[in-house]
């Protein structure tokens, strides 16, 4: 498989799990650590659209900034250093608290870039039911570790919540399109 290389200017799906498919967030503090160093990391080099955090593996949705040059320090010119610092910073925090050495996540990390504005609203919404598909709840507004609730509330976030919404014109619109697709998937299942 053709690794794509990570460029400004682009979407990617950005995803990976726990190596051998080893659980990586056992608590709920682990996936609060997970989305504290993505506020440290992703904002300056990435907007991030969409995410989902699950026991063994994880998923982005991200736009790579277009201005490198403007971000100090040692990444620059390097757009996929800095999720190596974030995934290589949750795993020496894990690996601490667990007792553990070695790899935590899989390499290299997955990575799909996006050119088509139906398959990118077509990725955030595969990225919010994962925790339906994994039966880890009922309905997305349930799974706290995904952006489904965040784009949907008021509060601050680093979710860029407003360019998400703007794929699908508003958020009357995302939950729709939600709606429907999450729909769908209820008739494919009842259909196998």
């Amino acid at each position: 498989m053709e690794i794509d290389i990570i460029e400004p200017g682009y979407y990617y799906h950005i995803y990976n799990r726990g190596i051998n498919r080893q659980v990586i967030f056992e608590e709920d503090t682990h996936y609060l650590k997970f989305l504290s160093l993505c506020k440290k990391y992703l904002p300056e080099r990435a907007d991030v659209l969409a995410y989902c955090l699950l026991p063994n593996h994880f998923h982005f949705l991200l736009h790579i900034k277009k201005y490198p040059d403007r971000v100090p320090g040692p990444c620059k010119g390097k757009e996929s250093l800095f999720l190596s610092h974030l995934f290589n910073s949750y795993a020496q925090y894990f690996n601490k608290r667990m007792g553990r050495t070695g790899s935590l996540f899989q390499r290299p990390f997955k990575r799909k870039r996006i050119n088509d504005e139906n398959y990118l609203r077509q990725v955030i919404y595969y990225i919010h039911r994962n925790p339906l598909h994994h039966n880890l709840v009922a309905h997305p507004g349930e799974w706290i570790f995904s952006s489904y609730t965040a784009i949907l509330n008021y509060l601050s976030t680093f979710v860029n919540k407003n360019e998400t919404l703007s794929w699908f014109d508003n958020r009357e619109n995302f939950l729709e399109f939600h709606r429907i697709q999450f729909e769908i998937d209820r008739q494919l299942i009842l259909e196998e």
